[in-house]
């Protein structure tokens, strides 16, 4: 990753200032041993899924404009699953991950928002959705 003359921490989805030189990029790089890393984490895997890889004070940009996803804490609720049953990942596994729906921020906030639609049922036109909505309704009671 090359260096910025200015090394401040900074997210790059910063508008820098442009009229100055300060923070241009320079022709050197930085070590690797200077960037975000992990080897053998003590879970014994990473997920990145296009999730927040650093902290929220790294020194250097790197992946520091993800966010932390419920891709990720998906992908994280399926693999430890794998392990609490003792079960080892295989290929099929990792196929199943790839193909996987579940979305964990949707399963979290569900319980508000059907109440909702119920509460204005009225304004839904399709019977069926009407209909999907009062079975989500009384599940969730």
């Amino acid at each position: 990753m090359p260096r910025r003359k200015l090394e401040i921490p900074f997210n790059s989805l910063d508008v820098l200032d442009g009229t100055s030189s300060q923070f241009d990029w320079t022709d050197a790089v930085y070590r690797l041993d200077e960037l975000p890393h992990v080897l053998n984490p003590a879970k014994g895997y990473i997920i990145t899924a296009n999730n927040r890889v650093v902290l929220d004070h790294v020194r250097h940009d790197a992946g520091a404009t993800f966010m932390s996803t419920a891709r990720a804490e998906r992908i994280e609720e399926i693999i430890v699953g794998k392990i609490k049953s003792g079960a080892k990942m295989t290929v099929a596994d990792m196929i199943s991950i790839q193909q996987d729906t579940g979305d964990t921020m949707a399963r979290r906030i569900t319980s508000f928002i059907i109440p909702i639609v119920a509460n204005n049922i009225d304004l839904l036109k399709n019977e069926e959705d009407k209909l999907k909505v009062l079975e989500l309704s009384r599940e969730l009671t």
